[in-house]
């Protein structure tokens, strides 16, 4: 997992390419703290480039910082292969109504970006 810079401060960026690791869950959390201090909401964008699984502490890690902040992110965008869009929203977007859910494929990954910003 890689973390992409964006021009929008509220927006937290990552690209999965492969296992996501503890490290790589760290890293993200602390970006998310860093960005609560200044934003009350946050926005997510997601790259799926392949997705190999996540090891167990990287998900105990990761579903910590999602217990701990879900009511706090608003709006998520996910770039993804278009075989998964359908089932990614169908499982998604109804555990967490709060939050507008969009995904798109790679060929649209710029129409994301922007959306995830407005």
């Amino acid at each position: 997992m890689t973390l992409i810079p964006m021009d929008d401060d509220r927006v937290v960026a990552v690209r999965i390419d492969g296992t996501v690791r503890e490290e790589d869950v760290l890293e993200m959390v602390e970006v998310v703290e860093d960005k609560l201090t200044r934003h009350e909401k946050l926005r997510a964008y997601v790259e799926v480039e392949k997705f190999r699984g996540i090891g167990p502490q990287a998900l105990f890690e990761d579903l910590k910082m999602g217990l701990k902040h879900w009511r706090q992110f608003e709006r998520k965008a996910a770039v993804i292969d278009p075989t998964w869009l359908g089932k990614l929203v169908e499982v998604v977007d109804p555990l967490f109504p709060w939050i507008e859910l969009r995904a798109f494929p790679f060929t649209e990954k710029d129409e994301a970006v922007r959306w995830i910003s407005e």
